[in-house]
């Protein structure tokens, strides 16, 4: 281990303790004990869903899984970009006195990536997809081939966490200049144009096909034929290209952090035409929050990647509309992890002067509510339309439930964004690309609350549209309106208490 590697490691053990000693109250330490040992139990279900589900469709699910592995590493590298890097364990304000190594800083993001909830659902897709193959007819399903398969999926995931990482920090830098902003939007829109040229020829099946990702699929395989001299082979430059790519990644993230921008030789100040507030108190705070969320950096990459980067995987892999009635949650989980979790923090140090403004408690409530569910809407819209560009018709059972799982994915993440907002606020700027609404700890257990929900919906929708019972959805989805509205009005009871508001906002604008 090299001296840099060393002293990152030495620096990341205490600050790693530090913030685990800052979690103080109990119950938020059992819950974020439950939330990580929640993934192993997920990951051993992902397996026996594999060794579960009926066979018949291997060899669909074999011609599919190279092209999942290859979003997955698309996905690792979009994911920290849009949070400008990856996710921090510490705001960089509270470590500007302190002299934390770039590689410090690195090695941490890659310590919380498994606390995303993309990164989750990545493991269990690849577990399963799998274990679903080797388990089937014509190959050695054994506990060991099971065990091997398994075990390549793992490390190619966290292969693909450390080159997302490394290539994000990679942009980072040359973003910092302008003439390298320009050259990382030529190579998007390069890319962008190659992939709607394929579509359009109708190579880009024969293009995935001769993806890298194949050769991991493959070596995942060779236990279950028999050929462990060569997966030991090819395990092991899996394991050699990782640790290659966090020494890189070290480097990337010590030049982009290092490396001085042109923010400085920008004007300092811009005129601007002064945009007037509705009359209405409601409809001006709407208008307030909106623009607050629009100038925030993260909260602008994170609504785009949700939108965008869902849809167009499903929309290039072609798939039904029993996979389609599985996104609405998810990016309406996605997109409530942004700021609804902590919808009050927008306000800042402005809480306070907005809390002594002549207006009804529940007009502040309703209309950051108004927002929050604006905002799940949007992105699951844009993320469905890219998302059901190529499915093919849909019966008339498909279509009421996907419109249903739309207004109810939307509805829960909000509901359940507002009850977390009042219940448990937290102090964020989210001035910076890297800045997150809530602490890496409550980020997970809130990640694994909303999917849990998100997944619930999915899995009912896509039941009842297999029953082919349009009256069933009608009357499953008005339940769960009901329990969404119930909630909102909960939270806006709880809200109403002058002591509980008091905290909140004392909270949001000074911690």
């Amino acid at each position: 281990m090299s001296v840099s590697a060393t002293a990152a490691a030495g620096q990341l053990r205490p600050l790693v303790s530090l913030r685990w000693h800052m979690v103080r109250a109990p119950r938020a330490r059992r819950a974020l004990l439950g939330a990580l040992l929640l993934v192993p139990t997920l990951c051993v279900g992902a397996v026996a869903a594999g060794l579960l589900a009926p066979t018949g469709a291997e060899t669909e699910v074999a011609i599919l899984t190279p092209s999942i592995l290859l979003a997955f590493l698309g996905l690792a590298i979009l994911a920290p970009l849009a949070a400008g890097g990856g996710t921090e364990l510490y705001p960089p304000d509270q470590l500007v006195a302190f002299p934390i190594r770039p590689s410090t800083v690195f090695r941490g993001s890659l310590l919380l990536a498994p606390l995303n909830l993309a990164w989750l659902l990545q493991v269990l897709a690849a577990l399963g997809l799998t274990t679903y193959v080797v388990s089937g007819p014509g190959l050695d399903g054994s506990a060991s081939a099971l065990t091997a398969a398994a075990v390549t999926m793992l490390i190619y995931v966290a292969v693909v966490t450390v080159i997302g990482q490394s290539v994000a920090w990679l942009v980072v830098g040359l973003r910092q200049t302008r003439r390298g902003r320009f050259g990382c939007w030529a190579v998007l829109g390069a890319f962008g144009l190659l992939t709607l040229a394929l579509l359009k020829t109708g190579t880009l099946a024969r293009a995935l096909d001769r993806a890298p990702t194949r050769r991991v699929y493959f070596t995942a395989l060779f236990p279950a034929q028999g050929h462990w001299g060569l997966w030991a082979v090819r395990l092991g430059l899996l394991v050699l290209l990782g640790a290659l790519c966090v020494l890189v990644g070290e480097r990337c993230c010590r030049w982009a952090l290092d490396r001085p921008g042109d923010a400085a030789t920008a004007p300092e100040s811009r005129i601007r035409t002064r945009r007037p507030l509705p009359h209405d108190q409601r409809r001006a705070l709407v208008v307030l929050t909106r623009r607050g969320i629009w100038r925030s950096r993260s909260l602008r990459r994170g609504m785009l990647v949700l939108g965008l980067l869902p849809g167009a995987v499903l929309a290039t892999a072609g798939v039904g509309w029993d996979s389609l009635l599985l996104l609405p949650g998810l990016v309406a989980a996605g997109a409530g992890m942004l700021f609804g979790i902590n919808a009050f923090c927008l306000d800042a140090t402005g809480a306070t002067w907005l809390a002594t403004l002549p207006h009804e408690p529940s007009t502040t409530f309703w209309s950051r509510a108004q927002v929050v569910a604006e905002v799940c809407a949007v992105t699951v819209l844009v993320a469905v339309t890219a998302g059901a560009f190529r499915a093919p018709a849909p019966s008339l059972t498909q279509l009421t439930c996907f419109i249903a799982v739309l207004v109810v994915a939307v509805l829960r993440a909000s509901a359940t964004c507002m009850y977390l907002s009042v219940t448990r606020p937290h102090r964020a700027q989210l001035l910076g690309p890297r800045d997150a609404p809530a602490p890496p700890g409550a980020m997970a257990v809130y990640s694994v609350r909303l999917a849990t929900s998100a997944a619930l919906v999915g899995v009912v929708f896509t039941a009842i549209a297999e029953l082919h019972s349009v009256a069933l959805a009608l009357v499953v989805s008005a339940a769960f309106v009901l329990l969404s509205a119930r909630s909102l009005l909960r939270t806006s009871r709880l809200w109403a208490d002058d002591a509980v508001r008091a905290r909140v906002v004392a909270t949001v604008a000074s911690g």
